[in-house]
């Protein structure tokens, strides 16, 4: 399930300019009033300070871009520079986009959310038993965070870094604690595959769930000067 990613990304990601705007007192200020000149300034400002080599930035205002704009480089060793066209990764906002077709799913009476994980992976083990959707979608399933296949470096199917954390035991009784967990959503996103008939990548775009592709970005990067996956701020 590994959305936009790839070890060749060379530069930090900063999510939310907004963020940026907010902690410089921006919030009573409409976007209207933000200027291209205070946008540099605060995005300078805070690259210097938490060493981001480089970011894309867009301001909408209304359902219009009033301004897209690079800083800083892509790739540090070739020397290119960020622009608004640079692809970033997602990294775990993806799992929001999971969890969409999960529910889109359920919502056409396909899987049900108290669903066991056993009808979808008959060989998953008796200590999974009434491990359900809802669970997974929750972080309350007990399965552990990572799976050992789990390599961010290598795209394989989302089956083989599931069953990988088949051995080990569950960190908790399944729905009585809440801890962070990439296993699942590797679950969920191949339960899309499994119930749709099709790649949780093509379910998104026939379902017009995610359409970006069709602007030629890849749901996997290939080796290039692209960047890579950043820090959260």
């Amino acid at each position: 399930m590994a959305l936009f990613t790839s070890p060749a990304y060379r530069t930090h990601l900063l999510l939310f300019v907004a963020f940026l705007l907010f902690q410089h007192g921006s919030w009573a200020q409409s976007v209207a009033q933000v200027s291209t000149d205070s946008v540099d300034a605060i995005i300078k400002t805070h690259m210097t300070s938490k060493h981001i080599q480089g970011v894309s930035v867009a301001v909408v205002r209304q359902g219009k871009v009033t301004l897209a704009k690079g800083y800083g480089l892509a790739n540090v060793e070739l020397n290119v520079p960020v622009t608004p066209q640079s692809v970033f990764a997602i990294a775990s906002v993806s799992k929001q986009f999971i969890a969409t077709g999960i529910l889109m799913l359920a919502q056409e009476g396909k899987l049900g959310l108290d669903d066991d994980i056993h009808k979808f992976y008959p060989d998953a083990p008796q200590t999974w038993q009434g491990i359900t959707l809802r669970h997974l979608l929750s972080h309350t399933s007990g399965i552990v965070r990572e799976a050992p296949a789990f390599d961010p470096a290598k795209i394989q199917p989302d089956s083989v870094v599931v069953q990988s954390a088949f051995p080990l035991p569950l960190q908790f009784p399944t729905g009585t604690k809440w801890q962070y967990c990439n296993v699942g959503y590797f679950a969920l996103a191949d339960i899309i595959r499994k119930v749709s008939g099709q790649p949780w990548a093509t379910f998104f775009e026939t379902t017009g769930l995610y359409t970006a592709r069709h602007d030629g970005y890849p749901y996997h990067n290939p080796e290039r000067n692209c960047t890579q996956p950043g820090r959260w701020l």
